[in-house]
């Protein structure tokens, strides 16, 4: 059903399982006015399996067109906006690619300004209060410079009121109570301001940090749990990874843990035992590694054969690149390879789709699905759909082909996604 909506812009409103999912989409003449994204958008047998893929699917958010339209992207296309936008009513999560979409959207009125919108200077006004502070947070989770920056910048000349809403919003956002070392300056800045009460919420926070006001101090908490002797491995406690570490583990760096430990970043990493890097000790390390300490974890990663956080193998050599990839194949994760591959997506061929343990699902589901007359998994982790995602155009028509000769009816909605792929 496709219901019209003011400024042309459109619903695709669709029921399936009791579940109501809403696609955003608009007319050609309000397409023609859009901003170029800088890709060609696709053309019309891809744009039909693009709809036809959205019409079984039926995704509920941004989020779960993502990953079809980072595929789309990799082979050099970007969507029609007569088929889809970005969802002002549902998460923020879509391509940075389609930012601008959502942005103009937003300005001229066609959506409500949300949280894929990132808040700024020239947008500032346009916020009611509690969407306002929603994007703030939002900000601060995404772009947390950037926020500072606002804070800084933009708010100092707001209502009292106004500084007070952010201010509250100002910390971690979740993670755990309280600010980041990152966050001290600012709240420093704010202890100046002309309001006793935005002062005093301003001296609280960071009254709260308890005197851990910088990565040094968060990692000298840190520090106890670790033994580095002259040589060889380092022991490290098993409390190291309790949750109430979360803290320091989340307001600290690699440089700043080695430097207390009077080590280098790249030793340590070297004589840690790899089964120290779990929890949040090793997004810790995943976040704040760069260069040779980042090529060395991920080198001894991929040598132990251990699925390891894709981030870890920018610039490492192909070799280490390929074993990190072997790793990835095993998980069970349908998500696990798409995200190591990265803008490679789509570009798997058949001898690696068949490594996958999907794969081995594959003829499975489709025997399951004759017998029953029912889908045996759920729909997101259906081995169709997340092997078509990393497949390249030859490994996606074999797989067609398999599914086919299975007895799979060349009309089953479930090869929508590897249609979709040849079509790309």
């Amino acid at each position: 059903m496709i219901l019209a909506w003011p400024h042309r812009l459109y619903y695709w409103i669709a029921h399936k399982r009791d579940i109501w999912s809403v696609i955003e989409r608009v007319d050609p003449m309000t397409a023609a006015m859009m901003p170029d994204l800088g890709l060609p958008q696709m053309g019309r047998t891809a744009r039909t399996a693009f709809r036809a893929v959205l019409n079984y699917e039926k995704p509920p958010g941004n989020s779960s067109v993502e990953d079809i339209l980072l595929l789309a992207q990799a082979r050099g296309y970007s969507a029609n906006p007569c088929d889809w936008v970005p969802l002002s009513y549902g998460d923020g999560q879509f391509p940075a690619l389609y930012r601008p979409w959502a942005e103009w959207l937003a300005r001229k009125g066609y959506t409500r300004l949300y949280d894929g919108v990132p808040m700024t200077s020239k947008n500032w006004k346009k916020w009611s209060r509690e969407g306002r502070q929603q994007a703030f947070r939002s900000l601060l989770q995404k772009d947390r410079a950037a926020a500072h920056e606002l804070l800084l910048n933009l708010v100092v000349d707001q209502p009292a009121s106004t500084r007070l809403d952010l201010l509250q919003s100002f910390n971690a956002g979740g993670m755990f109570s309280g600010n980041y070392p990152s966050d001290v300056p600012v709240l420093y800045r704010f202890l100046e301001d002309p309001s006793e009460e935005v002062r005093a919420l301003a001296r609280k926070k960071l009254n709260e940090m308890g005197g851990l006001k910088t990565e040094i101090a968060h990692a000298t908490k840190l520090a106890p749990f670790f033994t580095v002797p002259l040589e060889g491995e380092i022991a490290v406690s098993a409390e190291l990874f309790a949750p109430s570490l979360m803290r320091h583990t989340r307001s600290t760096s690699l440089d700043a843990l080695a430097d207390v430990l009077d080590i280098s970043a790249t030793d340590f990493i070297r004589r840690l035992p790899l089964e120290a890097f779990k929890s949040d000790f090793y997004a810790m390390i995943g976040r704040t590694a760069t260069g040779e300490p980042r090529k060395i974890l991920a080198t001894r990663k991929a040598d132990a054969g251990e699925e390891a956080w894709a981030g870890l193998f920018q610039d490492v050599d192909a070799a280490v690149w390929r074993k990190g990839l072997e790793a990835a194949f095993s998980q069970p994760y349908p998500s696990t390879v798409f995200d190591f591959l990265g803008d490679k997506v789509g570009t798997l061929e058949t001898i690696d789709v068949r490594k996958i343990s999907h794969y081995r699902r594959f003829a499975v589901s489709v025997t399951d699905e004759l017998d029953t007359g029912t889908l045996p998994v759920n729909t997101r982790h259906d081995p169709l759909r997340s092997l078509a995602l990393v497949a390249n155009k030859q490994a996606a028509d074999d797989l067609l082909n398999e599914a086919l000769a299975l007895g799979m009816d060349e009309t089953n909605p479930r090869l929508t996604m590897l249609r979709l792929n040849l079509a790309l």
